[in-house]
């Protein structure tokens, strides 16, 4: 990211280098501590609500040996902040290792964050995931 950076952003560079380095406080401590909490994640699973399951799932994701070991933003990311809260979103290309496979994910992102009470921007939402292929069967329908 090489623009000056706004609350929102900020907060989602935190989470992107913690993620890659595979700091779990790091990554964790950029959701807020919330039943709130609602997470659409780009796995297997399709949601995680609640701070408590959020935390469960990325301490799996460690466990399990996976990583993301690069972040591309292709499009985006653009930031709206006002009232206490701000959105990010963008479209991203996630560089994955696995035991199963070496693959690029693009994906697209959407965090909604709320300023807390110490001044620091936390994720209450987060939607990560790709488009269907042709889900009508009829190619792209937008001329």
């Amino acid at each position: 990211m090489n623009k000056s950076l706004t609350p929102g952003l900020d907060a989602i560079k935190k989470l992107i280098t913690a993620v890659g380095e595979r700091d779990l406080a790091g990554i964790l401590n950029s959701y807020e501590k919330s039943d709130e909490l609602y997470v659409f994640l780009e796995g297997p699973r399709w949601s995680s609500r609640t701070y408590d399951s959020v935390s469960t799932g990325w301490t799996s994701w460690i466990n399990a040996n996976i990583h993301i070991t690069k972040h591309e933003w292709i499009e985006g990311p653009v930031e709206v902040t006002g009232g206490g809260l701000a959105s990010v979103q963008g479209m991203m290309n996630l560089h994955t290792v696995s035991p199963a496979q070496t693959k690029i994910i693009k994906a697209r992102g959407t965090w909604v964050l709320r300023e807390g009470a110490d001044g620091e921007w936390r994720i209450v939402h987060e939607h990560v995931s790709a488009p269907m292929e042709d889900p009508y069967g009829t190619g792209d329908w937008k001329q």
